[in-house]
């Protein structure tokens, strides 16, 4: 991974480290997830729900 990329996704997790901002904290779990697990390069952008 790029350095470019970790300090935007960096300053992207501090930006939404808001505790009742539920649709951000959203967004940054599914970033720092995509970071430990990138999806295949045939991916469609698509996040299947597999819990409620």
């Amino acid at each position: 991974m790029s350095q470019e990329l970790i300090a935007t996704l960096n300053a992207s997790v501090t930006t939404l480290d808001a505790p009742d901002d539920g649709p951000s904290a959203l967004y940054r779990d599914r970033c720092l997830y995509y970071v430990k697990n990138p999806p295949p390069p045939d991916w469609q952008g698509v996040w299947e729900m597999v819990s409620k």
